[in-house]
């Protein structure tokens, strides 16, 4: 399937959902949107979202999609997208809101209901467009973008599949490098640099390697913080390769683990397992979360002991549905992708974290990460 094939059919898909909501136009302003649509990504999300260079894509309700877009960035939207109409301004000579403004009265738009997306849009530019255009409606549509996402189809399963591949790449090298004397981001460096060999464009996040007392912070960069014998190291890593992301999460121990730990990890482990076989198409995503909280209870560990997210879809987001935590009324459906991540705090060493990439399927889940051992790990 072509680029303008698969875009084409996304948007057929999405002017169904606009189409119930009386919507006459979408104005993306978010790159993942855009090039969801077009194939174009303006720029990387490891940058936060623009707010003073816009660059909007249209999609009307019908008729041809189209962007608008400053002249310099031209040569390499030709390249990227599959729409042949843009509409161009030199944006260190034009008032970039005024340009969007007259394209929209020149389309027709200036009195339409305008889907946009109202987690990325800054107050000021909504603002603005209503001032220059007082008849125009600016209305929510991050949900429904988001929901046509959740569903991935076989080219993104595939395009994940490969981002996951690199990152295990970037697991194996730790297994290697993680050694007595290195510090936590000699090990990330070295992690990094093999994952963009491989062909990791960037990383959704840093490569996290936590080692000793750091295992038990929960969020953290590596530092120079230097590995000792007996340390339980803590690590994540999400390469992304071709706009798809991944995340994995393993814990490894430097020498032998102690009894105490391998008893933890063969519970985490055992509530992991159970989760896997839990899920299938139909269950809620509030439940999958009731379900684990549940399994830890039995265990020993309540509430307080949550350490984080059980999972979270993914791909061309770090965090996308369903989102498995309390109240999260996302139906599990097939075709869903997410990385399941159920885990626990001790208050004696801290958390272990097993982390994998899901498949939902008809019947039930398939591990894309299957390839790496999912175990504690003594090296």
């Amino acid at each position: 399937m072509t680029k303008k094939e698969m875009c084409s059919k996304r948007i057929e898909k999405i002017r169904e959902m606009m189409a119930r909501e009386g919507m006459d136009a979408l104005m993306l302003f978010s790159p993942v949107h855009m090039f969801y649509y077009s194939g174009y990504y303006p720029h990387r999300p490891i940058y936060p979202t623009d707010v003073f260079r816009l660059f909007p894509m249209i999609i009307p309700k019908t008729g041809e999609p189209f962007h608008i877009a400053a002249k310099n960035v031209l040569r390499f939207l030709k390249e990227e997208s599959w729409i042949e109409k843009r509409l161009v301004y030199d944006e260190f000579l034009r008032n970039a809101e005024e340009f969007i403004a007259e394209v929209l009265r020149s389309e027709g738009l200036a009195s339409a209901k305008i889907g946009i997306e109202e987690d990325v849009m800054v107050l000021f530019t909504v603002e603005n467009l209503k001032r220059l255009l007082p008849g125009i409606t600016l209305a929510h549509a991050s949900r429904m973008l988001l929901e046509v996402r959740d569903i991935k189809d076989e080219t993104e399963i595939a395009l994940i599949q490969d981002a996951i591949d690199v990152t295990i790449i970037g697991y194996e090298t730790a297994f290697r490098e993680i050694k007595p004397g290195r510090t936590e981001q000699e090990v990330a460096a070295v992690c990094e640099y093999e994952m963009r060999k491989a062909g990791a464009e960037w990383f959704i996040e840093e490569s996290q390697v936590l080692a000793g007392e750091r295992s038990k912070l929960v969020r953290a960069r590596s530092s120079d913080n230097v590995i000792k014998k007996g340390d339980l190291i803590l690590m994540d890593m999400a390469a992304v390769v071709n706009s798809y992301g991944s995340d994995i999460s393993r814990t490894v121990v430097v020498g032998k683990a102690t009894p105490k730990q391998k008893e933890f990890a063969k519970m985490m482990l055992d509530v992991f397992d159970a989760t896997l076989a839990y899920i299938k198409p139909g269950v809620m995503a509030w439940e999958v979360d009731s379900f684990v909280r549940a399994a830890f209870q039995k265990r020993g560990y309540g509430p307080e002991c949550q350490a984080h997210l059980i999972g979270h879809g993914f791909g061309l987001d770090f965090h996308e549905n369903p989102l498995l935590k309390p109240g999260s009324k996302t139906e599990i459906k097939p075709g869903m992708v997410f990385a399941l991540e159920p885990a626990v705090s001790d208050p004696e060493f801290g958390t272990m974290r097993f982390e994998d990439n899901v498949l939902v399927t008809e019947t039930g889940t398939r591990v894309l990460s299957s390839k790496l051992p999912r175990e504690l790990i003594e090296l």
